[in-house]
């Protein structure tokens, strides 16, 4: 099985207050299966969209990436986070972004 690879990172305006960022992975049956919402926050909402999906795209946001099954025996991806959803603007910055 191949090691799946980010080969997007979408982010969405919604409606709502919030941007939604969703990385995209090659070589699974869901390949968009996690997303995170920040919020707008005038342009400094889109700025930190903008630096979290550069984390992204350089491999920084992510580690211990594996490919699971779900309960339908679709592949997805599993990863562990290295970042705070409740302090992302802290995160970046601590991994260089």
């Amino acid at each position: 099985m191949k090691t799946p690879q980010i080969i997007d990172v979408r982010i969405t305006p919604q409606k709502d207050t919030t941007f939604v960022v969703t990385p995209v992975w090659s070589d699974v049956d869901r390949p968009d299966s996690m997303n995170w919402g920040i919020p707008k926050r005038g342009a400094k909402g889109r700025a930190l969209a903008e630096r979290f999906a550069k984390a992204i795209w350089a491999g920084a946001a992510f580690t211990n990436v594996k490919v699971k099954k779900d309960i339908y025996d679709k592949t997805y991806v599993d990863f562990d986070c290295q970042f705070s959803g409740s302090d992302l603007d802290g995160s970046l910055t601590q991994l260089g972004f």
